[in-house]
């Protein structure tokens, strides 16, 4: 396409977008019409991949994760939620994921990757959090 007086593939887009670690798959349109690139993607850590994502696209750094202690206050507040909307079987299964996720990338994380896969009770999940913060850095 041309775009803004620039020849521009959009399978070029696409593969830089990814490319990205953060990005499950993306497909990048063109609206001739509103003169508009549009990257749709799908990702696991929206709040953060949107943010990671902008900068990336606009050429700029890619922020730094948040410290572990911050990932983990936002994992209870999120299983917390779950809880109220979802009840607390469901919840502790999806904070299985969420947990995991959250450790990514993590030195010395995968003996808490194992106790994550057996959380079955609200209590559990309070008590492995609290013992990810205590232990990993």
């Amino acid at each position: 396409i041309k775009y803004k007086g620039y020849r521009i593939e959009l399978g070029e887009i696409e593969a830089a977008v990814n490319s990205l670690d953060f990005i499950g798959r993306a497909c990048v349109l063109y609206n001739a019409e509103k003169e508009r690139i549009t990257a749709f993607v799908t990702t696991d850590r929206e709040e953060l991949k949107l943010r990671d994502l902008n900068a990336a696209l606009e050429g700029r750094e890619i922020p730094p994760l948040p410290c572990l202690a911050e990932r983990m206050e936002t994992a209870l507040a999120q299983f917390s939620l779950a809880c109220e909307d979802k009840g607390e079987h469901i919840a502790c299964l999806e904070a299985r994921k969420h947990l995991a996720w959250y450790l990514r990338g993590v030195a010395h994380s995968a003996y808490y990757k194992e106790q994550i896969s057996r959380l079955s009770t609200p209590e559990e999940v309070h008590a492995v959090v609290k013992a990810i913060v205590r232990d990993l850095r």
